[in-house]
């Protein structure tokens, strides 16, 4: 029982945790969807603010007070909705680090702690990161082990961020190489070494990979962008995006043919309903089928058992009608029979009389 109630309750941790999945990133897409907008009025605004300035100063130079004062307040009104455009990109900011966070446990929070305490041991210089302080709309990054900035430069644990985006990470203890591959991409990285190779072409690196508390860390913005993604530094929130821009009709695509999946599985429901219901419906008229032939075939066999009744009653009345037939012939017979007797009777004693006379 015991065992079972293990099982059970993994179970339910999975399919707790595979929902939570969903909803992570159908907030992530929305956050996505809102921060893309923000970013396109951002742009305009940026632009007319530009065009305004010009504007203005050409005004000034000119002399033309009245037309500059008046640019003066279009001016300002376009840098105040700057200013709140960009607050409230801040503020999708700080909602996706938020999700990132709620990602680890308590437990994980204090073990990233501990590990931050060592390698500043280990090198004073590093500057750790914490491990909300990277944002990705196309992975799924979880660390282990803290980023860190090294020489100016952004350091991540390499199976953190392969596994955040679906590439496979090997080690050759023998060359002292870690292999990354994704896709048609293969990248190699020799470790106390700025060069890397990338599908057999050698590329320098402006930070060689090493090994920080155990783990080989290796260059973030390297990594992201062989594999065909943007890496963005947001100086207001000293936080770091990777965005995948090019794959993002992939992603589209991918979210709707989940609703289209969606859909499916509750049509299938909906049809399984409808099949129950029909077979259900089938039973009820197969019972009263039944039913209605097992009246018909009483009513059948009362039918029957009147008619043989009928019959029998009509039989037994033509025997009894045979019976009195023959008696009353029988009787006929008897009473024509003495009438006979008589008669012969009779002529004897005729000829008796005759006789005697004679």
């Amino acid at each position: 029982e015991d065992e079972d109630k293990e099982v059970e309750d993994e179970e339910n941790d999975n399919l707790a945790e595979v929902k939570n999945e969903k909803e992570w990133k159908k907030i992530k897409n929305e956050l996505k969807a809102k921060k893309k907008e923000l970013e396109s009025q951002k742009d305009e605004v940026e632009k007319l603010k530009d065009e305004l300035e010009e504007k203005y100063e050409a005004a000034r130079e000119s002399g033309d007070q009245e037309l500059a004062d008046q640019l003066k307040e279009e001016l300002d009104s376009a840098k105040e909705d700057f200013r709140i455009i960009k607050d409230d990109m801040q503020s999708v900011i700080l909602e996706k680090k938020q999700i990132i966070k709620n990602k680890y446990t308590k437990e994980e929070i204090e073990e990233l702690k501990e590990l931050e305490k060592k390698i500043i041991e280990e090198d004073p210089e590093v500057k750790v990161l914490s491990v909300d302080s990277i944002l990705s709309d196309s992975g799924d990054i979880k660390f282990d082990t803290p980023p860190v900035v090294k020489n100016g430069r952004t350091l991540v644990p390499v199976r953190a961020i392969t596994k955040g985006f679906g590439a496979k990470v090997d080690w050759n203890p023998e060359t002292g190489e870690t292999v990354i591959t994704k896709g048609e991409v293969e990248i190699v990285l020799p470790l106390d070494t700025n060069k890397a190779i990338v599908n057999g072409e050698e590329i320098e690196l402006d930070i060689k990979p090493g090994v920080i508390s155990n783990r080989t860390y290796v260059p973030l913005r390297f990594i992201v962008e062989t594999f065909g993604l943007n890496v963005d530094w947001d100086s207001d929130s000293e936080t770091i995006e990777i965005e995948d821009d090019i794959n993002e009709e992939e992603s589209t695509e991918e979210e709707s043919t989940e609703e289209e999946s969606t859909e499916e599985e509750s049509t299938e429901e909906e049809s399984i309903g409808e099949e129950s219901a029909e077979e259900e419906s089938t039973e009820e008229e197969s019972i009263e089928e039944e039913n209605t032939e097992e009246e018909s075939t009483e009513e059948e066999s009362t039918e029957e058992e009147s008619i043989e009744e009928e019959s029998t009653e009509e039989e037994s009345t033509e025997e009894e009608s045979t019976e009195e037939e023959s008696t009353e012939e029988e009787s006929t017979e008897e009473e024509s029979i003495e009438e006979e007797s008589i008669g012969e009777e009779s002529a004897d004693q005729e000829v008796n009389t005759e006789g005697q006379t004679i």
